[in-house]
This record gives structure tokens, C-alpha cells and sequence, in this order.
């Protein structure tokens, strides 16, 4: 439980510096490090407690144990964690999580069954305050958005059809790859 709520606790430390961040270049710090994307959804998976909160969605992952990012340490876990509330929140009952490693990066996409979004709607996504839900801030998407720009990266939403036939969005990251960094590289694989 303790270790929880440290982690907890850097989490917000994290999210509050990032977001206070001015908008430009991140700065590579120790703070960064090689994140094993597959343990970061699993991680997000049980801090939100999924299983007793929404025991009706099923996650579905296609991960390598090897693919990883560098990242702040806690940055990829808050936006999957959002990413993935969001989903559950809209009815969703399957969630399918792709990454995968492109020509010039990482891409993860999270899928959902939740019926999509209009499309109205859909182009304002990012934007401050913008929500469909009676109990939203609309925050959630806009801070998502400036975590991974932060991290170097971009992310984007669109409706289309999940594998199972249902209507959904999909949402999807992508991490540049890093030339020059700590590491000369933004992913790996074992």
C-alpha cells in the first residue's frame, strides 16, 4: 500500500510539473528513463482497479514485453490511465491496446467498442473543457495532449470500428524516435 501511494504521489508531483511546463522543446532529465510499455498498461490496468470498478470490459493487448519508450517516468501510465477511464466511463466492453514499433518511433493505439463520437464533437477532442459526459471536467484529453507533446510525441482520435464489429474510437500515440538523446533511440526491443 505504501508503495502505492508514493507512486501515487509522484504522479501527481509529475502531472502538476508537466502541465505548468511552458509549451517547447522538453528538457531530457534524469527523470527520463526506458518505459516497458506492456507493464505500463498492466500497471494502469490494476491502479484503476478495472476489474472491480468496470468488471464488464476486457482488456485485449498486443505488446511486446520488450517494447519500451523513454519517457518521464510516470507520463505514459497518466495518459493510458485517462485513455482508458475514458473508454470504460463511455460503455465500453472491450478495450484493445496495440504498440508497436514504425519506421520512425513507437505507436500505441487504444481501441474501444463504445460506440464512437460525432463527429462535431470529435474535432473539438483536445480542446479545454470539452466534454459529453454530465460529471466531466473536460480536462482529461487536453492534458493527454500536452503530457505526450511533452514527451516528445503526438496523439490523435478518430472513430472506426472495433474487432468486433462495434462502432468505437480509437486512440492513437506516437513517440518519435530520439537522435541525439540520452539514449540516441525512443524505443527498444529486447
Amino acid at each position: 500500500m505504501t508503495r502505492q501511494a508514493q507512486r501515487g504521489a509522484d504522479t501527481l508531483r509529475n502531472l502538476r510539473h508537466w502541465v505548468s511546463q511552458a509549451q517547447g522543446n522538453p528538457v531530457l532529465t534524469e527523470a527520463w528513463k526506458a518505459i516497458a510499455i506492456r507493464e505500463a498498461i498492466d500497471h494502469v490496468w490494476q491502479l484503476l482497479r478495472m476489474a472491480q470498478q468496470f468488471p464488464t470490459v476486457t482488456l485485449h493487448t498486443e505488446v511486446s514485453a520488450a517494447l519500451r519508450v523513454t519517457l518521464p517516468s510516470v507520463l505514459l501510465e497518466q495518459v493510458l490511465a485517462n485513455i482508458i477511464l475514458n473508454a470504460a466511463q463511455a460503455g465500453a466492453t472491450h478495450l484493445w491496446v496495440v504498440a508497436e514499433r514504425t519506421e520512425n518511433g513507437i505507436s500505441i493505439a487504444l481501441q474501444d467498442n463504445a460506440g464512437g463520437i460525432d463527429e462535431a464533437l470529435l474535432r473539438q477532442a483536445f480542446q479545454p473543457f470539452m466534454t459529453t459526459r454530465k460529471e466531466g471536467m473536460g480536462l482529461g484529453l487536453a492534458i493527454c495532449q500536452r503530457l505526450v507533446r511533452y514527451g516528445r510525441g503526438d496523439i490523435s482520435i478518430r472513430n472506426q470500428t472495433a474487432p468486433d464489429g462495434l462502432s468505437g474510437t480509437v486512440v492513437t500515440i506516437h513517440f518519435l524516435h530520439e537522435n541525439g538523446g540520452r539514449d540516441g533511440d525512443n524505443s527498444s526491443t529486447g
